[in-house]
């Protein structure tokens, strides 16, 4: 279900921009998103979301595993250290393999390839063009936790000020920080379900736009209008001559 909402996500980001050009705004195809997901590309859906799920199941069973192993150690030190090292490289290979299935969902939505294609085509795309990637996720990375801690705080704000002047209960209740605390994590939770789009919508959008730029010896013939303006400030004042 993570997968396929993901791809959604994916697809829609991917045909906006292939149905934008410099004259125009395109949009977004959220049922042919929906399509792809539950018909073309479901198998390569589950696919990904096996192998995280067979890496995630190693990882419990390992974790119990060491447990049993330092428990009957006597909690000796060496053993501890060993436990320690063998999940955190079981950590890093579920965190691999979630960036290796993302950029392959990514350039799916671009080429509705099978994964293991989709996956190769992907990585070779993000290794070419890493500069551009790494800022686009830095800027999402940046604009979605200011989204989820300015979001949070403001309703938690909103909260004070009804309890306080609308319903008067900050005075009637002895703890007025637990309600408090309560809508926070509420607000942080949804928020981070919603902005959790916008990183999926970055990742499709830099992979559409790195294919658009090598399918026309780097320049960049689909998207909407004001990419092509940021396109054009860039360019060298000579070459515009």
């Amino acid at each position: 279900m993570q997968a396929s909402s993901n791809y959604v996500t994916m697809v829609t980001a991917s045909t906006y921009y292939f149905t934008s050009s410099r004259e125009e705004y395109g949009s977004g195809q959220v049922k042919t998103g929906l399509r792809w997901a539950w018909v073309h590309n479901f198998g390569s859906l589950a696919f990904g979301s096996c192998i995280i799920a067979i890496i995630f199941t190693i990882r419990c069973i390992v974790y119990y595993a060491c447990k049993k192993a330092e428990h009957a150690s006597g909690d000796n030190g060496f053993v501890k250290c060993i436990s320690c090292l063998v999940q955190c490289l079981l950590k890093c290979l579920e965190e691999i393999m979630e960036y290796i299935n993302k950029a392959a969902y990514a350039f799916m939505s671009i080429a509705g390839g099978n994964f293991c294609s989709s996956a190769y085509n992907g990585l070779l795309l993000q290794f070419k063009h890493g500069a551009k990637f790494a800022f686009g996720n830095y800027l999402a990375f940046v604009f979605i936790l200011l989204g989820k801690v300015g979001i949070t705080v403001f309703n938690v704000f909103l909260a004070w000020l009804f309890m306080k002047h609308v319903s008067k209960s900050a005075e009637a209740v002895s703890n007025p920080y637990t309600p408090l605390i309560f809508v926070g994590l509420i607000s942080f939770l949804i928020v981070s379900v919603f902005l959790g789009l916008f990183d999926e919508s970055v990742l499709a959008m830099m992979t559409s736009l790195c294919a658009d730029m090598d399918i026309n010896d780097g320049e960049v013939k689909w998207g909407p209008a004001t990419l092509h303006e940021v396109m054009d400030n860039l360019e060298d004042p000579e070459e515009k001559k």
